[in-house]
């Protein structure tokens, strides 16, 4: 066992390079988050293990070789298939090699992704909610904004109807200058009084001609 490069494969199998098969899952082994799969020279499958009580493992394959490359290094990550439909799990693969012989064993190590897939959610679910807030959050200041802007105009539209029912002293009060509405009611403020004064003018002329006749 201990001319085995292999990380928790003894752990997890009873290992006899002279039996067949050389590797057999441990009746009692430490519970653990991961799954081991062995398979030998020509890439045949031979036994897994790992997992604890987890119900849903993964569903290795029947046969697989590594790269040349993979007596030197690990492969790169690659994902696996659980035997529970929609699960998968991260694998990896590593060469178990016996020192002194030319015989050499591949180990592949698979961890799932129910934590990660199930972390993503989770963010996935706070984003969401708080997509929404600030989509509300939003449109509640938008209607806010709008109202303030046009509550000048509001004032605007009352004043002129009561001018239009007769009322020719009415004045636009609440004049911001530099605004475009605080501009539109000082040009109408001066427009009605000019019109004030013209209608006094008449109202005088009015009562000249009147005293005028009565003399007369």
């Amino acid at each position: 066992v201990s001319q085995l490069a292999g990380a928790g494969v003894s752990a997890l199998f009873d290992i006899d390079l002279l039996a067949d098969p050389a590797f057999v899952p441990k009746a009692e082994s430490v519970p653990t988050d991961y799954f081991v799969a062995i398979y030998n020279q020509d890439g045949d499958f031979i036994a897994s293990a790992g997992g604890g009580r987890q119900s849903n493992e993964p569903d290795f394959p029947t046969e697989y070789l590594p790269t040349e490359t993979s007596v030197t290094q690990q492969q790169e990550p690659f994902t696996i298939p659980g035997t529970i439909p929609g699960t998968e799990f991260r694998a990896a693969s590593a060469l178990i090699e016996v020192k002194g012989t030319t015989v050499f064993y591949t180990q592949m190590i698979a961890v799932p992704l129910t934590t990660v897939t199930q972390t993503l959610a989770t963010y996935l679910g706070i984003y969401s909610i708080l997509s929404v807030i600030t989509i509300v959050l939003g449109a509640v200041a938008i209607r806010l904004l709008v109202t303030l802007a046009f509550r000048s105009l509001t004032q605007v539209e009352n004043t002129a109807m009561e001018i239009a029912a007769g009322d020719f002293g009415q004045r636009m009060t609440d004049i911001a200058p530099a605004t475009e509405v605080g501009r539109l009611k000082t040009a109408i403020n001066a427009m009605l009084g000019r019109i004030d004064a013209a209608l006094a003018q008449r109202d005088a002329t009015v009562r000249q001609m009147r005293r005028f006749v009565g003399d007369a």
